[in-house]
C-alpha cells in the first residue's frame, strides 16, 4: 500500500511539473504572439498615415508609379 501512495505521490509530481511546464511555454508563445500583433498593428497606423496625409502620392510621382483610387 506504502508503494502505491509513493507512485501515486511521484506521478503527482511528474504531471504538475508537465503542467507548469507546458504553461510556461503556452506564456511564451503568447508574449511572441503579443509582440507580432503589436508590430503588425504599428505598421497598418504607419500605412494608413502615408496614405491620409499624401506621402503616398508624393512617393508615387517619384517613383513614376500609378495610383488607380
Amino acid at each position: 500500500m506504502r508503494k502505491l501512495k509513493n507512485l501515486a505521490k511521484r506521478h503527482e509530481s511528474e504531471n504538475m511539473a508537465l503542467i507548469k511546464n507546458l504553461l510556461d511555454e503556452e506564456k511564451e508563445l503568447a508574449k511572441q504572439q503579443q509582440e507580432a500583433l503589436n508590430g503588425n498593428g504599428k505598421k497598418y497606423e504607419m500605412l494608413e498615415d502615408v496614405v491620409s496625409d499624401g506621402t503616398i502620392r508624393k512617393l508615387a510621382h517619384h517613383y513614376g508609379v500609378r495610383l488607380d483610387d
